[in-house]
């Protein structure tokens, strides 16, 4: 799924948590979660993997920084299980558990499975256009519903740091 389409997603999800809590810091949380594994796969899995989907995609490796961050932040508990939650809505939207993912799902418990390039040229790429045209962030309907999704996203978390709760 595009990382755009998961804003998306996360902009329901802190929406729908907003209207039924009213707490401005479950809508924030929950819109974090829901693109937390791709800001963190993207950058490190283009760069040394050969997709952007590594350790934060791994079910193994989130539950375990969650159970952590658990026993760290126990006032913000449910803070914590509401990321995790939107953070497995996410692998859930990116069919994580079908067979060709499953593996990189249940990482590291099926060993290094994890796609290597050994090189920071991404899949034989000449330069960053040409790496950016193959990943996809160059075509046109992407770069647009990017721009509406960080119009949207800029509106609604404006909207929810001033509003009085």
């Amino acid at each position: 799924m595009y990382f755009s389409e998961h804003i998306i997603i996360g902009l329901v999800l802190s929406l729908t948590i907003w209207a039924i809590t009213k707490n401005n810091s479950y809508a924030i949380v929950a819109f974090a979660g829901s693109i937390l594994p791709d800001l963190i796969d993207k950058p490190i899995g283009y760069l040394f993997y050969a997709s952007g989907r590594s350790v934060a995609h791994s079910i193994v490796i989130i539950s375990i920084a969650c159970i952590v961050a658990l026993v760290i932040f126990k006032p913000y508990r449910k803070h914590v299980g509401l990321l995790y939650l939107t953070i497995l809505i996410h692998h859930v939207t990116d069919w994580m558990w079908f067979p060709g993912w499953k593996a990189l799902w249940l990482y590291p418990l099926y060993g290094d499975v994890i796609p290597r390039t050994g090189t920071i040229d991404v899949n034989g790429c000449i330069n960053m256009m040409e790496w950016c045209y193959q990943t996809e962030m160059l075509h046109f309907n992407n770069y647009i519903m990017m721009v509406i999704s960080g119009l949207t996203l800029f509106y609604i978390l404006y909207y929810l740091w001033h509003a009085e709760t």
